[in-house]
């Protein structure tokens, strides 16, 4: 087998030719340990912080023959393999090819061994009492991106959480969220795309969208890119639960006390470019302005005179730039002196 075909299909760079040879080879009873090896040298090569051991390669196989395989692989495998699959019935053919089959698994999505890594580590939250849940972290300053075991995309942005419990993709695709992040939902109508946060639940089958629900904003913003989403926004007090789908191109914008929604058009170059290390400010109040530095930078504000600043309103595109640079930029428009000094910034007008 071409190794450069074996590259190219484990970074999803390949034709459906490819594919079907690259099947056959993962099925072949004699490519075991070549197959292993050149598994864990691209998970070394994308997860340069985390080593693929024996260990934890058998684990993950154990994992995916047990949920994942059956009922996903075979369904992927083209009409031959699944034919060279049911005329073995031998316990050790059948045991050779889940151990392949899990190899493609993980190549349509490496992030399933960091999903494996953290099924032990959580408790009790309110997913469930007693459900054993993951949470996906972010600290200020940082981004990340997260497949999960149904096949959906996650960017989580910076100072952002996710949580949900064992059984995702399994029994339920909940999940909780407090900050922000973009979603790519894999398609399944059997087992709908939840998303709570703040206030709001966010229903999909298979679309994508951006939801900003962070606890210091007054707002949720619930941004939809592609396909069709369903929000209803929980009741409070006197208030009762609302329900709005939306199109492509629309965003749901709905208060803190659910006492005020609308529906409008976004600009998608200011909402999602975060995901490409762009910061976008358009006429954007002060308050809204230092908040979204410090969550980027990793940094913290003083305001020497915070009475100047009420009606400060700043704009400008940033793409992969220093915190010195975006201040030095905003102080000559916004007329302010300032000082950065390691991880803290006094401003005064």
């Amino acid at each position: 087998m071409n190794k450069n075909l074996i590259e190219r299909f484990f970074k999803g760079d390949y034709t459906e030719e490819d594919q079907k040879q690259v099947y056959n080879w993962l099925l072949s009873r004699n490519m075991e340990h070549e197959a292993n090896a050149l598994l864990k040298k691209h998970w070394e090569s994308v997860n340069k912080s985390e080593t693929l051991t024996d260990t934890d390669l058998e684990a993950i196989y154990r994992r995916i023959m047990n949920e994942v395989a059956e009922a996903q692989v075979i369904r992927l495998l083209d009409t031959d393999v699944k034919k060279l699959g049911s005329a073995h019935k031998t316990k050790t053919t059948w045991t050779s090819f889940l151990k392949y089959a899990a190899i493609v698994v993980c190549a349509f999505g490496l992030g399933y061994y960091a999903y494996y890594q953290n099924q032990n580590a959580g408790s009790s939250s309110s997913l469930g009492k007693e459900a054993t849940y993951i949470e996906k972290v972010t600290a200020r300053g940082q981004k990340s991106h997260i497949i999960l075991k149904d096949g959906s995309k996650i960017v989580l942005n910076s100072d952002s959480k996710i949580t949900y419990d064992k059984n995702f993709g399994i029994s339920n695709r909940d999940i909780e969220l407090s900050g922000e992040a973009f979603f790519e939902v894999a398609k399944n109508e059997t087992i709908p795309f939840n998303v709570t946060a703040k206030n709001t639940i966010t229903s999909a089958i298979g679309t994508s969208f951006n939801i900003s629900a962070f606890i210091d904003d007054s707002s949720t913003a619930i941004s939809l890119a592609t396909g069709k989403v369903k929000v209803v926004s929980k009741g409070n007090g006197n208030v009762s639960d609302s329900e709005v789908f939306l199109d492509p191109g629309k965003q749901y914008l709905v208060d803190g006390d659910n006492r005020g929604a609308i529906i409008r058009d976004f600009n998608k170059e200011m909402v999602l470019s975060w995901k490409e290390n762009v910061l976008h400010f358009n006429n954007t109040e002060m308050t809204d302005l230092i908040s979204k530095l410090e969550r980027w930078y990793n940094v913290e504000f003083v305001v020497l005179n915070p009475q100047r600043m009420t009606n400060v309103r700043g704009t400008g595109n940033f793409k992969n730039e220093s915190l010195d640079n975006v201040l030095r930029v905003l102080s000559y428009s916004l007329q302010f002196d300032y000082q950065l000094k390691e991880d803290k910034v006094t401003i005064s007008f």
